[in-house]
């Protein structure tokens, strides 16, 4: 399993083709290319119920971090996306402030792509969770 952590992201409203509109957070690092090219191209765009693949919630005290655990297959593919509290972790901040708990994540390993899913492993309902041991982000009063 390998880590990734981000270089840049966004917040926007994704429409794909023949689907609702969703709150999607795109991400950007080179390093995305690596479960990019491991998977098949008809896998590059899953939901989390559909069984292709599971993930978890964890906290790096350490690093001040959470990170987002991918499974693929049962194992066959395996990658932890990184957000650092001064970084990545901003955008979830913003997410829970704002009460939007499930998301669309677009892992892009190339910056300025013509198309959204472009050059991108796309991850659809991803639910954020708030972790007790973490401290933040913090929920909108």
């Amino acid at each position: 399993m390998y880590t990734i952590t981000p270089q840049s992201g966004n917040i926007g409203i994704i429409k794909a083709p023949h689907a609702v509109k969703t709150t999607g957070v795109t991400l950007v690092s080179p390093d995305f290319e690596k479960p990019y090219k491991a998977l098949d191209k008809h896998h590059l765009i899953s939901a989390a119920m559909t069984g292709k693949f599971d993930y978890r919630w964890e906290y790096s005290k350490e690093d001040e971090a959470y990170l987002l655990k991918v499974n693929y297959f049962q194992g066959k593919l395996e990658f932890t996306v990184r957000f650092p509290k001064k970084g990545a972790g901003e955008i979830l901040q913003a997410l829970i402030s704002k009460n939007q708990r499930v998301v669309t994540m677009v892992l892009k390993y190339k910056e300025g792509a013509r198309l959204l899913f472009d050059d991108a492993v796309v991850l659809m309902g991803i639910e954020l969770e708030v972790l007790p041991e973490a401290g933040w982000p913090q929920a909108a009063e």
